[in-house]
Protein backbone atom coordinates (compact mmCIF):
# COMPACT_ATOMS: atom_id res chain seq x y z
CA UNK A 1 0.00 0.00 0.00
CA UNK A 2 1.46 3.53 -0.84
CA UNK A 3 1.88 6.48 1.60
CA UNK A 4 0.23 9.52 0.31
CA UNK A 5 3.32 12.10 0.59
CA UNK A 6 2.29 15.56 -0.79
CA UNK A 7 5.09 14.97 -3.94
CA UNK A 8 3.32 12.50 -5.48
CA UNK A 9 2.45 13.68 -8.72
CA UNK A 10 -0.55 16.23 -9.48
CA UNK A 11 -1.75 13.32 -11.76
CA UNK A 12 -1.74 10.71 -9.09
CA UNK A 13 -3.57 13.59 -6.72
CA UNK A 14 -7.49 11.52 -6.53
CA UNK A 15 -7.59 10.16 -3.73
CA UNK A 16 -10.24 7.96 -1.53
CA UNK A 17 -10.78 6.19 1.74
CA UNK A 18 -13.62 3.46 1.59
CA UNK A 19 -14.49 -0.13 3.15
CA UNK A 20 -13.92 -3.13 0.63
CA UNK A 21 -17.12 -5.06 1.64
CA UNK A 22 -19.53 -4.58 4.11
CA UNK A 23 -18.24 -7.55 6.63
CA UNK A 24 -18.00 -7.35 10.68
CA UNK A 25 -16.21 -10.49 11.14
CA UNK A 26 -12.66 -11.31 10.78
CA UNK A 27 -14.39 -14.80 9.51
CA UNK A 28 -15.97 -12.86 6.88
CA UNK A 29 -13.06 -11.13 6.07
CA UNK A 30 -10.94 -14.35 5.47
CA UNK A 31 -13.54 -16.59 3.87
CA UNK A 32 -14.47 -14.07 1.03
CA UNK A 33 -10.68 -13.54 0.64
CA UNK A 34 -9.83 -17.42 0.50
CA UNK A 35 -11.97 -19.96 1.00
CA UNK A 36 -15.13 -20.81 3.46
CA UNK A 37 -13.04 -24.29 4.04
CA UNK A 38 -9.88 -22.70 4.95
CA UNK A 39 -9.85 -24.22 8.17
CA UNK A 40 -10.65 -27.64 6.74
CA UNK A 41 -8.14 -27.04 4.08
CA UNK A 42 -4.69 -27.70 6.25
CA UNK A 43 -6.11 -31.37 7.85
CA UNK A 44 -6.04 -32.77 4.41
CA UNK A 45 -3.39 -35.03 2.94
CA UNK A 46 -2.11 -33.49 -0.40
CA UNK A 47 -1.25 -35.70 -2.43
CA UNK A 48 1.51 -35.37 -5.29
CA UNK A 49 2.43 -37.56 -8.14
CA UNK A 50 6.07 -37.19 -9.02
CA UNK A 51 5.95 -40.86 -11.78
CA UNK A 52 9.50 -42.42 -12.24
CA UNK A 53 11.39 -39.71 -11.05
CA UNK A 54 12.20 -41.13 -7.52
CA UNK A 55 12.67 -44.40 -8.91
CA UNK A 56 15.19 -42.72 -11.55
CA UNK A 57 17.24 -40.66 -8.63
CA UNK A 58 17.38 -44.17 -6.63
CA UNK A 59 18.25 -46.58 -9.44
CA UNK A 60 20.84 -44.00 -10.27
CA UNK A 61 24.16 -45.18 -10.13
CA UNK A 62 26.36 -42.63 -11.32
CA UNK A 63 27.21 -38.90 -9.83
CA UNK A 64 23.87 -36.66 -9.47
CA UNK A 65 24.47 -32.99 -10.43
CA UNK A 66 21.72 -30.44 -8.71
CA UNK A 67 21.30 -26.99 -10.52
CA UNK A 68 19.20 -24.46 -8.29
CA UNK A 69 18.86 -20.40 -8.32
CA UNK A 70 20.43 -18.34 -6.53
CA UNK A 71 17.54 -16.64 -4.36
CA UNK A 72 15.94 -17.55 -1.18
CA UNK A 73 13.85 -20.26 -3.01
CA UNK A 74 16.76 -21.97 -4.78
CA UNK A 75 19.14 -22.81 -2.01
CA UNK A 76 16.05 -23.92 -0.12
CA UNK A 77 15.74 -26.19 -2.48
CA UNK A 78 19.50 -26.99 -3.03
CA UNK A 79 19.60 -27.81 0.94
CA UNK A 80 15.90 -29.71 0.39
CA UNK A 81 17.81 -32.09 -2.71
CA UNK A 82 20.65 -32.14 -0.73
CA UNK A 83 19.08 -33.76 2.17
CA UNK A 84 17.36 -36.70 0.00
CA UNK A 85 20.81 -37.36 -1.60
CA UNK A 86 22.51 -37.87 1.46
CA UNK A 87 19.99 -40.04 2.86
CA UNK A 88 19.87 -42.30 -0.39
CA UNK A 89 23.99 -42.16 0.10
CA UNK A 90 24.34 -40.60 -3.46
CA UNK A 91 26.93 -39.44 -5.35
CA UNK A 92 26.25 -35.95 -6.02
CA UNK A 93 27.41 -31.97 -6.16
CA UNK A 94 25.33 -28.91 -6.11
CA UNK A 95 25.55 -25.66 -8.03
CA UNK A 96 23.71 -22.69 -7.90
CA UNK A 97 24.96 -20.84 -10.51
CA UNK A 98 26.84 -17.38 -10.27
CA UNK A 99 24.54 -14.19 -10.68
CA UNK A 100 26.79 -12.58 -12.65
CA UNK A 101 28.79 -14.48 -14.88
CA UNK A 102 26.49 -17.76 -14.95
CA UNK A 103 23.00 -15.89 -14.99
CA UNK A 104 19.91 -17.50 -14.09
CA UNK A 105 19.02 -20.87 -14.93
CA UNK A 106 20.29 -24.30 -16.37
CA UNK A 107 22.73 -23.41 -19.87
CA UNK A 108 25.20 -25.02 -22.14
CA UNK A 109 28.09 -22.93 -20.10
CA UNK A 110 27.36 -23.98 -16.43
CA UNK A 111 26.92 -27.87 -18.21
CA UNK A 112 30.34 -27.86 -18.55
CA UNK A 113 31.06 -27.16 -15.08
CA UNK A 114 29.46 -30.11 -13.64
CA UNK A 115 30.36 -33.52 -14.06
CA UNK A 116 26.83 -35.87 -13.14
CA UNK A 117 25.58 -38.38 -15.23
CA UNK A 118 22.02 -37.09 -14.17
CA UNK A 119 20.92 -33.09 -13.85
CA UNK A 120 18.63 -32.26 -11.81
CA UNK A 121 17.86 -28.96 -12.32
CA UNK A 122 15.37 -27.23 -9.79
CA UNK A 123 13.23 -23.71 -9.38
CA UNK A 124 14.55 -23.44 -13.01
CA UNK A 125 15.13 -25.44 -15.97
CA UNK A 126 11.61 -25.28 -17.66
CA UNK A 127 13.08 -23.38 -20.66
CA UNK A 128 16.24 -24.26 -20.86
CA UNK A 129 15.91 -26.26 -24.44
CA UNK A 130 19.04 -25.88 -25.54
CA UNK A 131 21.01 -27.17 -22.15
CA UNK A 132 19.19 -29.83 -22.01
CA UNK A 133 19.48 -30.85 -25.61
CA UNK A 134 23.06 -30.79 -25.13
CA UNK A 135 23.33 -32.91 -22.26
CA UNK A 136 20.81 -35.82 -23.76
CA UNK A 137 23.42 -35.85 -26.36
CA UNK A 138 26.35 -35.99 -24.09
CA UNK A 139 24.41 -39.03 -22.60
CA UNK A 140 23.03 -37.27 -19.13
CA UNK A 141 19.74 -38.21 -17.84
CA UNK A 142 17.55 -34.74 -17.25
CA UNK A 143 15.56 -34.28 -14.22
CA UNK A 144 13.44 -30.51 -14.40
CA UNK A 145 11.99 -29.53 -11.17
CA UNK A 146 10.13 -25.50 -11.29
CA UNK A 147 7.15 -23.98 -10.93
CA UNK A 148 7.71 -21.12 -13.44
CA UNK A 149 5.91 -20.25 -17.25
CA UNK A 150 7.02 -22.77 -20.02
CA UNK A 151 7.35 -21.24 -23.23
CA UNK A 152 4.58 -21.58 -26.04
CA UNK A 153 5.08 -22.24 -29.87
CA UNK A 154 3.56 -19.85 -32.45
CA UNK A 155 0.15 -21.47 -32.15
CA UNK A 156 0.40 -20.79 -28.30
CA UNK A 157 0.87 -24.15 -27.32
CA UNK A 158 3.29 -25.31 -24.49
CA UNK A 159 6.81 -26.56 -25.34
CA UNK A 160 8.78 -28.48 -23.21
CA UNK A 161 12.50 -29.24 -23.13
CA UNK A 162 13.42 -32.91 -24.16
CA UNK A 163 14.34 -33.95 -20.20
CA UNK A 164 13.64 -37.57 -19.20
CA UNK A 165 11.42 -36.10 -16.43
CA UNK A 166 9.74 -32.50 -15.64
CA UNK A 167 7.31 -31.58 -13.38
CA UNK A 168 6.12 -27.41 -13.66
CA UNK A 169 3.07 -26.55 -11.86
CA UNK A 170 2.63 -23.89 -13.89
CA UNK A 171 2.57 -26.24 -17.26
CA UNK A 172 0.38 -28.73 -15.67
CA UNK A 173 -2.49 -27.32 -13.36
CA UNK A 174 -3.49 -30.77 -12.55
CA UNK A 175 -0.20 -32.14 -11.49
CA UNK A 176 -0.59 -31.18 -7.92
CA UNK A 177 -3.59 -30.21 -5.18
CA UNK A 178 -1.82 -26.58 -4.89
CA UNK A 179 -3.01 -23.06 -5.64
CA UNK A 180 1.45 -22.81 -6.83
CA UNK A 181 4.17 -24.30 -4.99
CA UNK A 182 7.41 -22.71 -5.13
CA UNK A 183 10.43 -24.76 -5.76
CA UNK A 184 11.22 -25.58 -2.28
CA UNK A 185 7.61 -27.03 -1.99
CA UNK A 186 7.98 -29.02 -4.96
CA UNK A 187 11.04 -29.94 -3.07
CA UNK A 188 9.74 -30.88 -0.11
CA UNK A 189 7.29 -33.00 -1.67
CA UNK A 190 9.68 -35.08 -3.36
CA UNK A 191 11.35 -35.71 -0.12
CA UNK A 192 8.27 -36.70 2.27
CA UNK A 193 7.76 -39.32 -0.84
CA UNK A 194 11.24 -40.84 -0.78
CA UNK A 195 12.32 -40.30 2.89
CA UNK A 196 10.27 -41.71 5.83
CA UNK A 197 12.62 -39.65 8.39
CA UNK A 198 10.41 -37.42 10.30
CA UNK A 199 13.27 -35.32 11.78
CA UNK A 200 14.65 -34.90 7.79
CA UNK A 201 11.26 -34.19 6.82
CA UNK A 202 11.15 -31.39 9.70
CA UNK A 203 14.28 -29.76 8.17
CA UNK A 204 12.73 -29.53 5.26
CA UNK A 205 9.86 -28.13 5.95
CA UNK A 206 11.07 -25.29 7.79
CA UNK A 207 13.25 -24.22 4.72
CA UNK A 208 9.80 -24.99 2.23
CA UNK A 209 8.25 -22.71 4.79
CA UNK A 210 10.30 -19.62 4.38
CA UNK A 211 11.15 -20.30 0.49
CA UNK A 212 7.03 -20.41 -0.05
CA UNK A 213 7.00 -16.64 1.95
CA UNK A 214 10.05 -15.68 0.17
CA UNK A 215 8.57 -16.47 -2.83
CA UNK A 216 5.01 -15.12 -2.07
CA UNK A 217 3.49 -17.34 -3.23
CA UNK A 218 -0.70 -18.01 -2.57
CA UNK A 219 -1.11 -19.26 1.23
CA UNK A 220 -3.73 -21.49 0.03
CA UNK A 221 -4.30 -25.57 0.06
CA UNK A 222 -0.87 -27.30 1.08
CA UNK A 223 0.67 -23.86 0.51
CA UNK A 224 -1.03 -22.43 3.68
CA UNK A 225 -0.32 -26.14 5.24
CA UNK A 226 3.38 -26.08 4.43
CA UNK A 227 3.65 -22.32 5.84
CA UNK A 228 1.59 -22.90 9.15
CA UNK A 229 3.19 -26.49 10.18
CA UNK A 230 6.60 -24.83 8.52
CA UNK A 231 6.31 -21.83 11.50
CA UNK A 232 5.47 -24.64 14.34
CA UNK A 233 8.63 -26.60 13.67
CA UNK A 234 10.46 -22.59 13.28
CA UNK A 235 9.35 -22.06 17.32
CA UNK A 236 10.83 -25.39 18.20
CA UNK A 237 14.83 -24.87 18.31
CA UNK A 238 15.35 -28.80 18.92
CA UNK A 239 13.09 -29.52 15.85
CA UNK A 240 16.00 -27.23 13.18
CA UNK A 241 19.06 -28.23 11.41
CA UNK A 242 22.04 -26.26 13.31
CA UNK A 243 22.64 -23.42 10.81
CA UNK A 244 18.84 -22.28 10.61
CA UNK A 245 18.60 -22.83 14.32
CA UNK A 246 21.91 -20.02 14.95
CA UNK A 247 20.27 -17.88 12.20
CA UNK A 248 16.88 -17.60 13.85
CA UNK A 249 18.75 -17.10 17.49
CA UNK A 250 20.86 -14.62 15.37
CA UNK A 251 18.49 -12.63 13.86
CA UNK A 252 16.88 -12.43 17.34
CA UNK A 253 13.74 -13.82 15.88
CA UNK A 254 11.52 -15.01 18.63
CA UNK A 255 8.38 -16.30 18.21
CA UNK A 256 8.57 -16.57 14.64
CA UNK A 257 6.01 -15.92 12.50
CA UNK A 258 5.19 -14.91 8.87
CA UNK A 259 6.83 -11.57 8.92
CA UNK A 260 9.96 -12.63 10.46
CA UNK A 261 10.42 -14.57 7.50
CA UNK A 262 9.44 -11.95 5.32
CA UNK A 263 11.38 -9.14 7.04
CA UNK A 264 14.52 -10.77 8.55
CA UNK A 265 15.02 -14.46 7.83
CA UNK A 266 14.76 -14.58 3.81
CA UNK A 267 16.47 -11.27 3.59
CA UNK A 268 19.80 -12.77 5.20
CA UNK A 269 19.40 -15.73 3.13
CA UNK A 270 18.74 -13.85 -0.33
CA UNK A 271 21.60 -11.32 0.67
CA UNK A 272 24.21 -12.96 -0.57
CA UNK A 273 23.30 -13.87 -3.64
CA UNK A 274 22.15 -10.50 -4.58
CA UNK A 275 25.92 -9.44 -3.88
CA UNK A 276 28.69 -11.60 -4.26
CA UNK A 277 28.67 -13.06 -7.77
CA UNK A 278 28.94 -16.59 -5.99
CA UNK A 279 26.92 -15.46 -3.00
CA UNK A 280 24.11 -17.86 -3.10
CA UNK A 281 26.63 -20.60 -3.43
CA UNK A 282 28.48 -19.79 -0.26
CA UNK A 283 25.01 -19.34 1.39
CA UNK A 284 24.10 -23.01 0.65
CA UNK A 285 27.41 -24.00 1.90
CA UNK A 286 26.49 -22.30 5.28
CA UNK A 287 23.37 -23.32 5.93
CA UNK A 288 24.48 -27.28 5.80
CA UNK A 289 27.07 -26.48 8.29
CA UNK A 290 26.76 -28.42 11.35
CA UNK A 291 29.41 -26.62 13.46
CA UNK A 292 31.31 -23.73 13.84
CA UNK A 293 28.09 -21.71 12.67
CA UNK A 294 28.76 -18.68 14.83
CA UNK A 295 31.01 -16.82 12.63
CA UNK A 296 29.61 -17.67 8.98
CA UNK A 297 25.99 -16.63 10.38
CA UNK A 298 27.44 -13.37 11.17
CA UNK A 299 28.97 -13.08 8.40
CA UNK A 300 25.42 -13.11 6.34
CA UNK A 301 23.98 -11.47 8.67
CA UNK A 302 26.58 -8.40 8.34
CA UNK A 303 26.34 -8.81 4.58
CA UNK A 304 21.94 -8.38 4.82
CA UNK A 305 23.12 -5.12 6.58
CA UNK A 306 25.28 -3.98 3.93
CA UNK A 307 22.84 -4.86 1.09
CA UNK A 308 20.85 -2.85 3.26
CA UNK A 309 22.86 0.35 3.14
CA UNK A 310 23.74 0.03 -0.49
CA UNK A 311 19.83 0.10 -1.21
CA UNK A 312 19.23 3.04 0.97
CA UNK A 313 22.54 5.26 -0.36
CA UNK A 314 21.21 4.18 -3.96
CA UNK A 315 17.74 4.99 -3.21
CA UNK A 316 18.76 8.48 -2.12
CA UNK A 317 20.49 9.05 -4.95
CA UNK A 318 18.05 7.67 -7.41
CA UNK A 319 16.04 10.42 -5.78
CA UNK A 320 18.23 13.11 -5.66
CA UNK A 321 17.79 12.76 -9.15
CA UNK A 322 14.11 12.51 -10.07
CA UNK A 323 13.89 15.70 -7.69
CA UNK A 324 15.80 17.61 -10.06
CA UNK A 325 13.71 16.76 -12.75
CA UNK A 326 11.44 19.35 -14.75
CA UNK A 327 8.26 16.64 -13.43
CA UNK A 328 7.50 13.39 -12.01
CA UNK A 329 6.99 11.09 -15.16
CA UNK A 330 4.52 8.35 -15.52
CA UNK A 331 7.08 5.89 -15.27
CA UNK A 332 10.61 6.17 -13.79
CA UNK A 333 13.31 4.94 -15.49
CA UNK A 334 16.66 5.41 -14.54
CA UNK A 335 20.32 4.25 -15.13
CA UNK A 336 22.38 4.02 -12.11
CA UNK A 337 26.36 2.99 -12.65
CA UNK A 338 28.19 0.20 -11.01
CA UNK A 339 25.67 -0.80 -8.40
CA UNK A 340 24.97 -5.04 -7.76
CA UNK A 341 22.57 -6.40 -9.88
CA UNK A 342 20.47 -7.66 -7.30
CA UNK A 343 19.38 -4.38 -5.38
CA UNK A 344 17.85 -2.68 -8.78
CA UNK A 345 14.75 -4.24 -8.03
CA UNK A 346 14.80 -3.11 -4.19
CA UNK A 347 15.27 0.51 -5.54
CA UNK A 348 12.97 0.36 -7.97
CA UNK A 349 10.69 -1.23 -5.58
CA UNK A 350 11.95 1.93 -3.30
CA UNK A 351 10.66 4.45 -6.21
CA UNK A 352 7.52 2.51 -6.72
CA UNK A 353 6.34 2.81 -3.02
CA UNK A 354 7.49 6.92 -2.98
CA UNK A 355 6.01 8.79 -6.16
CA UNK A 356 3.41 6.05 -6.77
CA UNK A 357 4.13 5.29 -10.60
CA UNK A 358 5.90 2.11 -12.10
CA UNK A 359 10.02 2.77 -11.77
CA UNK A 360 12.51 0.79 -13.64
CA UNK A 361 16.21 0.67 -12.72
CA UNK A 362 18.95 -0.53 -14.61
CA UNK A 363 22.62 -0.98 -14.19
CA UNK A 364 25.88 -2.23 -16.19
CA UNK A 365 26.48 -5.71 -17.03
CA UNK A 366 29.74 -7.75 -17.95
CA UNK A 367 29.29 -6.19 -21.65
CA UNK A 368 29.88 -2.55 -21.94
CA UNK A 369 27.02 -2.19 -24.43
CA UNK A 370 24.03 -3.72 -22.32
CA UNK A 371 22.32 -2.78 -19.08
CA UNK A 372 20.32 -4.63 -16.84
CA UNK A 373 17.36 -4.04 -14.44
CA UNK A 374 14.34 -4.87 -12.80
CA UNK A 375 10.91 -2.66 -12.92
CA UNK A 376 8.29 -2.91 -10.10
CA UNK A 377 4.17 -1.86 -10.27
CA UNK A 378 1.55 -1.58 -7.92
CA UNK A 379 -1.27 -0.20 -10.33
CA UNK A 380 -3.98 -2.55 -9.65
CA UNK A 381 -5.40 -1.37 -13.45
CA UNK A 382 -2.10 -2.74 -15.02
CA UNK A 383 0.10 -5.03 -16.06
CA UNK A 384 4.40 -4.19 -16.55
CA UNK A 385 4.90 -7.31 -18.45
CA UNK A 386 2.20 -6.58 -20.94
CA UNK A 387 3.68 -3.10 -21.13
CA UNK A 388 7.01 -4.32 -21.92
CA UNK A 389 5.54 -6.19 -24.85
CA UNK A 390 4.43 -2.81 -26.15
CA UNK A 391 8.79 -2.07 -26.16
CA UNK A 392 9.72 -5.53 -27.04
CA UNK A 393 11.71 -4.28 -29.76
CA UNK A 394 13.91 -2.06 -27.72
CA UNK A 395 15.03 -4.92 -25.65
CA UNK A 396 17.82 -7.34 -26.08
CA UNK A 397 15.73 -9.54 -22.98
CA UNK A 398 12.41 -9.45 -20.49
CA UNK A 399 10.05 -10.97 -18.54
CA UNK A 400 8.19 -10.74 -15.45
CA UNK A 401 4.33 -10.51 -14.61
CA UNK A 402 2.10 -8.17 -13.16
CA UNK A 403 4.19 -6.33 -10.65
CA UNK A 404 7.66 -6.81 -11.22
CA UNK A 405 9.87 -7.57 -14.35
CA UNK A 406 13.54 -7.77 -15.16
CA UNK A 407 14.62 -6.86 -18.83
CA UNK A 408 18.04 -5.77 -20.29
CA UNK A 409 18.75 -3.35 -23.67
CA UNK A 410 21.25 -1.51 -25.32
CA UNK A 411 22.68 1.46 -23.41
CA UNK A 412 22.44 3.30 -26.61
CA UNK A 413 18.56 2.73 -26.77
CA UNK A 414 17.84 4.18 -23.57
CA UNK A 415 16.46 7.05 -23.83
CA UNK A 416 14.17 5.44 -26.86
CA UNK A 417 12.93 3.09 -24.13
CA UNK A 418 12.17 5.95 -21.64
CA UNK A 419 10.08 7.83 -24.19
CA UNK A 420 8.21 4.58 -24.90
CA UNK A 421 7.49 3.61 -21.89
CA UNK A 422 6.46 7.23 -20.69
CA UNK A 423 3.73 6.76 -23.67
CA UNK A 424 2.57 3.17 -22.73
CA UNK A 425 2.18 3.99 -18.88
CA UNK A 426 0.20 6.96 -18.97
CA UNK A 427 -2.77 5.79 -20.13
CA UNK A 428 -3.04 3.93 -17.19
CA UNK A 429 -1.36 6.20 -14.24
CA UNK A 430 -2.73 9.59 -15.56
CA UNK A 431 -6.19 9.90 -13.56
CA UNK A 432 -5.48 7.31 -11.38
CA UNK A 433 -7.40 7.22 -7.89
CA UNK A 434 -5.82 5.88 -4.94
CA UNK A 435 -7.73 3.98 -2.93
CA UNK A 436 -7.32 3.36 0.73
CA UNK A 437 -8.83 0.31 1.66
CA UNK A 438 -10.04 -1.24 5.08
CA UNK A 439 -11.95 -4.44 6.06
CA UNK A 440 -13.35 -4.11 9.66
CA UNK A 441 -13.20 -0.38 12.11
CA UNK A 442 -12.04 -0.36 15.59
CA UNK A 443 -13.63 2.40 17.50
CA UNK A 444 -12.71 0.80 21.04
CA UNK A 445 -8.90 -0.39 20.85
CA UNK A 446 -10.29 -1.95 24.36
CA UNK A 447 -10.94 -4.34 21.60
CA UNK A 448 -7.66 -5.05 20.33
CA UNK A 449 -7.01 -8.79 22.29
CA UNK A 450 -10.24 -10.21 20.60
CA UNK A 451 -9.57 -9.00 17.00
CA UNK A 452 -6.11 -10.53 17.34
CA UNK A 453 -7.12 -13.84 18.77
CA UNK A 454 -9.45 -13.84 16.16
CA UNK A 455 -6.96 -13.07 13.42
CA UNK A 456 -4.41 -15.58 14.90
CA UNK A 457 -7.38 -18.24 13.84
CA UNK A 458 -6.24 -17.88 10.01
CA UNK A 459 -3.13 -17.02 10.21
CA UNK A 460 -0.15 -17.17 8.28
CA UNK A 461 -1.10 -14.40 5.90
CA UNK A 462 0.14 -13.15 2.92
CA UNK A 463 -0.29 -13.71 -1.19
CA UNK A 464 -3.92 -15.17 -1.18
CA UNK A 465 -4.47 -14.81 2.70
CA UNK A 466 -4.50 -10.94 2.82
CA UNK A 467 -4.43 -9.70 6.24
CA UNK A 468 -7.48 -8.33 7.28
CA UNK A 469 -6.60 -4.17 7.54
CA UNK A 470 -8.47 -2.38 10.19
CA UNK A 471 -9.69 1.39 10.18
CA UNK A 472 -9.17 3.18 13.23
CA UNK A 473 -10.73 6.85 13.79
CA UNK A 474 -9.79 9.52 16.68
CA UNK A 475 -7.01 7.88 17.67
CA UNK A 476 -5.83 10.12 20.47
CA UNK A 477 -1.77 10.13 20.77
CA UNK A 478 -1.06 10.67 24.55
CA UNK A 479 2.26 12.54 25.72
CA UNK A 480 5.19 10.17 27.39
CA UNK A 481 7.96 10.69 29.62
CA UNK A 482 9.94 10.95 25.65
CA UNK A 483 7.15 13.22 24.48
CA UNK A 484 3.90 12.41 22.35
CA UNK A 485 5.94 10.54 20.05
CA UNK A 486 9.16 8.39 19.08
CA UNK A 487 11.36 8.10 16.37
CA UNK A 488 13.82 5.34 15.62
CA UNK A 489 15.82 3.92 12.64
CA UNK A 490 19.50 4.85 11.55
CA UNK A 491 17.79 8.36 10.20
CA UNK A 492 14.89 8.42 12.83
CA UNK A 493 12.44 7.45 9.72
CA UNK A 494 10.39 5.14 11.98
CA UNK A 495 7.95 6.36 14.36
CA UNK A 496 5.73 5.31 17.54
CA UNK A 497 2.97 6.38 19.70
CA UNK A 498 0.76 5.46 22.44
CA UNK A 499 -2.66 5.98 23.25
CA UNK A 500 -5.63 4.50 25.44
CA UNK A 501 -5.68 1.05 25.27
CA UNK A 502 -3.13 0.85 22.52
CA UNK A 503 -0.05 1.68 20.76
CA UNK A 504 1.00 2.37 17.26
CA UNK A 505 4.47 2.03 15.10
CA UNK A 506 4.21 3.04 11.62
CA UNK A 507 7.38 2.50 9.71
CA UNK A 508 8.70 5.37 7.36
CA UNK A 509 6.13 7.69 8.88
CA UNK A 510 8.51 10.58 10.77
CA UNK A 511 8.43 12.81 7.97
CA UNK A 512 4.87 12.28 6.76
CA UNK A 513 3.52 12.72 10.66
CA UNK A 514 5.97 16.38 10.89
CA UNK A 515 4.53 17.73 7.19
CA UNK A 516 1.53 17.27 8.63
CA UNK A 517 2.09 19.26 11.68
CA UNK A 518 2.19 16.69 14.03
CA UNK A 519 -1.34 15.92 14.81
CA UNK A 520 -2.52 15.21 18.40
CA UNK A 521 -5.30 13.08 16.95
CA UNK A 522 -5.53 11.06 14.12
CA UNK A 523 -7.20 8.63 11.80
CA UNK A 524 -5.51 5.74 10.08
CA UNK A 525 -5.55 2.02 8.70
CA UNK A 526 -3.34 -0.52 9.72
CA UNK A 527 -2.60 -4.52 10.66
CA UNK A 528 -2.70 -5.78 14.38
CA UNK A 529 0.54 -7.48 15.54
CA UNK A 530 2.41 -8.86 18.62
CA UNK A 531 5.52 -6.93 19.72
CA UNK A 532 7.88 -8.96 21.74
CA UNK A 533 10.72 -8.10 24.22
CA UNK A 534 12.71 -9.18 26.89
CA UNK A 535 12.56 -6.60 30.43
CA UNK A 536 15.18 -8.21 33.12
CA UNK A 537 15.48 -11.27 31.25
CA UNK A 538 11.88 -12.30 31.11
CA UNK A 539 9.58 -12.10 27.83
CA UNK A 540 7.11 -9.76 27.84
CA UNK A 541 4.38 -8.90 25.03
CA UNK A 542 2.10 -6.22 24.03
CA UNK A 543 -0.76 -5.98 20.97
CA UNK A 544 0.02 -3.05 18.55
CA UNK A 545 -1.00 -1.42 15.48
CA UNK A 546 1.06 -1.36 12.60
CA UNK A 547 -0.25 2.08 10.20
CA UNK A 548 -0.43 1.36 6.69
CA UNK A 549 -1.39 4.86 6.76
CA UNK A 550 -3.01 8.21 8.18
CA UNK A 551 -4.31 11.12 8.47
CA UNK A 552 -5.26 14.46 10.86
CA UNK A 553 -8.19 13.40 11.80
CA UNK A 554 -11.54 16.62 11.77
CA UNK A 555 -12.79 15.75 14.93
CA UNK A 556 -16.20 14.43 12.92
CA UNK A 557 -18.40 11.09 12.16
CA UNK A 558 -16.39 8.78 10.00
CA UNK A 559 -18.36 8.13 7.18
CA UNK A 560 -17.70 4.31 7.36
CA UNK A 561 -20.49 1.81 7.40
CA UNK A 562 -20.49 0.70 10.34
CA UNK A 563 -20.81 4.98 11.89
CA UNK A 564 -23.69 5.62 8.93
CA UNK A 565 -25.73 2.90 10.06
CA UNK A 566 -25.71 4.24 13.85
CA UNK A 567 -26.60 7.88 12.42
CA UNK A 568 -29.09 6.64 10.83
CA UNK A 569 -30.90 5.21 13.67
CA UNK A 570 -30.34 7.89 15.68
CA UNK A 571 -32.36 10.21 13.37
CA UNK A 572 -34.47 7.58 12.73
CA UNK A 573 -35.41 7.71 16.15
CA UNK A 574 -35.63 11.01 16.43
CA UNK A 575 -38.46 11.27 13.81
Amino acid sequence: MQHFYAHFPPFLYQFCIKKRENFYTVKEVVEHNTSKDILKEEKRDYQFDFGGIPDMIRDHSGKISIISDYDVDGVCCSLILDMILVFLQKDFEVYVPRRETDGYGLSEKILDKVSGTLIITVDNGIVAFDAVKKAKEQGRSVIILDHHLPARDTDGEIIYPEADHIIDLEADAGVADSDHYCGAGVAYKLLCEMIPDETIQNHALAYAAIATIADVMPLRKDNRKIVKNGLEILNHMDLLPPALKELLYKNYADNVTESDIGFKIAPTINAMGRLYNDGGQVCYQILKMQSNLTPWIEHMIAVNKQRQLITKEKTKIAKEIIDEMDHIPFCIVLYLERIPEGVVGLIAGKLTEEYGVPSIVLTDTANSDLIKGSGRNDLDNMNLKKVLDDCSDLLVKYGGHEAAAGLSLKKTDLKAFQKAMEKSIEPYVRNHTIEKCYDLEIENLEDLPYYYKELRKYAPYGNGNPEPIFYIPNYSILPTPAGFYETFGAEEEHIRFSGYNGKVVGFYFTDKYKEEGEPKKIDMIGTIGEKVFYFHHKKQTFLQIQMEDFWKSKNVIPKTHLAMKIKNMAENRER
